[in-house]
C-alpha cells in the first residue's frame, strides 16, 4: 500500500496518463528504463534522498548512494492552464513525486527544500517529508546549486563557493543571489555579496522588477552614496541628480522615478537584494537594450551576451578599442577604491541582521556584515559613458518616448556593444580580486550569470575556477596577453 494519500480531485483519465509514464519530461523519456539492473533484480525499494528545487522549472533530484552513487533530474509534469491554489498545486507535485518514486521502487530517506516558506516546492517537501515520515532539510539556494554539481557532497576540503544567480531567501531574511560562500562539509559561511540594491514588493513572490526599477533603485542609491551632506540635504540633492541620469537614459517618467525615491526613503514596500540578475537587469535598461520585460521572451542575459559576442567578432586587436578598454579599468579601480575608503549610506544598520541560535534575526553591527563587492560602481561608470556617448551623438537611448504606448527594444550601437563586454569582464575582475586577496582554496562557481559563457570564460583567465560540467577538475588560469583576446 502506497504511503502516499493526497487526496486529489483527480479524473480517471488523468491518472492513467501519469501511468503510462508519458508526461514526466518535454523529450518523453521514461525515468524507469534507466535503473541500474541490480536495483531492477532487488523487489526492496532503493533508499534515495530526493531534493526539490526553489521553483517549478527546477523540478527535482534523486540520489542514490547504493550500488552506486548517482543523481538524476527530473522534470515536474507541466501544469494545466488552468489556475491552481498553491496547496493544491503543491500537492500535486507530491502525488507526482510519489507515484514516480513508486514505478522506481525506491523510497527516499531524506527531502529537502529552499529556506523560503511560502514556495509551493517548499509545502510539497513538507507534505512528502511528514508521509515517508523522514527528515526534512531546509537548504539555502545558493549553497545548495554550489553543491548540486558535485551530488550534493561537499567533502571535507574547504572551498569557496562563487554564486552569481537569481534571487533567493537568505538565511538572514533579505534576498540573495550574488554570493561568495565559504564552503565546508555540509555548512557555509557568507563572505561577501555584490552590492545590495532595493527591490520593490513586499513578498519574495511579487519580486519580478522590470529593468528600469532595478536600474533606477542602483541609480538612487549611487547618487546618495555621491553626496555626504546631513541626510535631508543629502537625499534632496541625491534625487536631483539622479533624475538627470533617468531622464537622460530614457527609463521611465520622472513621477515614476519620484515614487520609486520615495518608497527607497521610506523602504515601504521594499527588500534588500543581492541578485546577480539585478546587475544584468540594470545594466540592460541603461545601455538602451530594454526598459521592461522583452515581447519576444529573450532574456536580459542573452540580450548583453549576444551584444558582447558582436564587439568580439569586430574589435579583436584594434589597439584604439584596447585602450578604451584599459581606461575604463582603470576608471573603474579608482572608483572601487574611493568606494571602499567612504561610508556607504545606503547601507542602513537596520539592515544588517545576523541569524541567531534560536532562529530569530537580530541587528548586527557593520563588522558582522558581509564584505561588499562594489559593483554599484560598475554601473555607475555604464550610465556615465553611456550618457557621454548619447551627448556626443546627440540622439536618445531609447528610440520611443517614455510615455509612449510602445516599448520596443532599443538597438545595438557601438558604444552599447563594447560597455556590454566590460560588463562581463569587469565583474569577472572585480569577483576574481576578491577570491585572489582573501583566500587559496579552490573556486567553485554556479548561477544563471555565474556559468554564463562570456563571464565564465573573462574568469577563467584570471583564476582557477570550477564549473558544472569539467568532470570535477580545475582549470588552470591563464594570462591574457591583451584585454580584448
Amino acid at each position: 500500500m502506497d504511503p502516499m494519500d493526497f487526496r486529489l480531485e483527480s479524473s480517471e483519465k488523468e491518472h492513467g496518463a501519469m501511468n503510462k509514464n508519458k508526461a514526466w519530461t518535454e523529450e518523453g523519456r521514461q525515468p524507469e528504463a534507466s535503473l541500474p539492473a541490480e536495483r531492477r533484480a532487488d523487489t526492496s525499494p532503493a533508499r534515495v534522498s530526493i531534493s526539490l528545487g526553489a521553483e517549478l522549472s527546477e523540478g527535482y533530484v534523486i540520489r542514490t548512494e547504493e550500488p552506486v552513487p548517482r543523481m538524476q533530474w527530473m522534470p515536474f509534469q507541466r501544469c494545466s492552464q488552468e489556475l491552481e491554489a498553491p496547496q493544491a498545486l503543491s500537492e500535486r507535485l507530491a502525488q507526482q513525486i510519489s507515484e514516480n518514486l513508486r514505478r522506481r521502487n525506491e523510497r527516499p530517506i531524506s527531502i529537502s527544500c529552499d529556506l523560503y516558506p511560502k514556495f509551493p516546492t517548499t509545502y510539497t517537501a513538507e507534505l512528502l517529508s511528514k508521509t515517508y515520515r523522514v527528515p526534512l532539510y531546509r537548504q539555502q539556494k545558493c549553497h545548495r546549486i554550489l553543491l548540486d554539481p558535485d551530488e550534493g557532497s561537499a567533502g571535507s576540503e574547504e572551498s569557496i563557493g562563487l554564486c552569481l544567480d537569481t534571487m533567493s531567501y537568505g538565511s538572514d531574511g533579505t534576498l540573495w543571489g550574488g554570493e561568495i560562500l565559504s564552503l565546508q562539509g555540509d555548512g557555509f559561511t557568507r563572505l561577501a555579496s555584490i552590492h545590495p540594491y532595493l527591490l520593490m514588493g513586499s513578498n519574495m513572490e511579487l519580486h519580478q522588477p522590470a529593468p528600469w526599477q532595478t536600474a533606477v533603485a542602483m541609480l538612487y542609491d549611487l547618487a546618495r552614496m555621491a553626496h555626504g551632506e546631513d541626510e535631508a540635504i543629502r537625499d534632496f540633492v541625491a534625487k536631483g541628480a539622479a533624475s538627470e541620469e533617468v531622464h537622460r537614459l530614457d527609463l521611465c517618467s520622472l513621477n515614476d522615478a519620484r515614487a520609486q525615491y520615495i518608497a527607497q526613503d521610506r523602504n515601504k514596500n521594499t527588500t534588500r537584494s543581492t541578485a546577480a540578475t539585478g546587475l544584468v537587469d540594470a545594466a540592460c535598461a541603461i545601455l538602451g537594450f530594454r526598459r521592461t520585460d522583452s515581447r519576444t521572451g529573450k532574456s536580459t542575459m542573452e540580450t548583453l551576451a549576444h551584444a558582447a559576442e558582436a564587439f568580439e567578432k569586430r574589435a579583436a586587436g584594434e589597439v584604439e578599442r584596447e585602450a578604451c578598454v584599459q581606461r575604463l579599468h582603470r576608471t573603474l579601480s579608482v572608483w572601487i577604491q574611493q568606494a571602499e575608503e567612504c561610508e556607504d549610506p545606503t547601507l542602513e544598520t537596520g539592515d544588517l541582521w545576523e541569524d541567531t541560535d534560536e532562529g530569530a534575526f537580530c541587528e548586527a553591527g557593520r563588522e558582522d556584515h558581509p564584505d561588499i563587492l562594489h559593483t554599484e560602481q560598475l554601473i555607475r561608470l555604464l550610465a556615465e559613458e553611456r550618457i557621454a556617448y548619447l551627448n556626443t551623438q546627440e540622439r536618445r537611448n531609447y528610440p520611443h518616448a517614455v510615455e509612449g504606448s510602445t516599448c520596443e527594444d532599443g538597438p545595438e550601437d557601438e558604444n552599447n556593444q563594447l560597455l556590454s563586454w566590460f560588463f562581463f569582464d569587469a565583474l569577472s575582475s572585480i569577483c576574481a580580486h576578491y577570491v585572489r586577496t582573501h583566500t587559496s582554496a579552490p573556486l567553485r562557481i554556479a548561477g544563471v550569470l555565474g556559468t554564463e559563457p562570456h563571464f565564465l570564460q573573462r574568469l577563467r583567465k584570471k583564476i582557477p575556477v570550477w564549473s558544472p560540467g569539467d568532470d570535477g577538475c580545475f582549470c588552470s588560469s591563464s594570462d591574457a596577453s591583451s584585454p580584448l583576446k
